[in-house]
């Protein structure tokens, strides 16, 4: 599960490129997307939405320059 909106998260470029975009789905909850018997508002333990820090610290990385 790579690919998300036409483009692939493995790749540093796409992440960058899509960077905003992909923060206001995680940051929203809306991302990662839970698949049944999993949803939105009970999560997959082993694919959680992202907690408050883990978007924080993606931000910060955006914000930063991607360094």
């Amino acid at each position: 599960m790579k690919k998300f909106g036409g483009f692939d998260l493995s790749k540093k470029e796409d992440v960058q490129a899509n960077a905003d975009n992909i923060y206001d789905r995680v940051s929203s909850g809306e991302m990662p997307k839970q698949m049944p018997p999993w949803t939105q508002q009970n999560p997959d333990p082993a694919h959680p939405l992202w907690t408050k820090a883990m978007c924080d610290n993606f931000k910060a990385w955006k914000d930063g320059g991607f360094p």
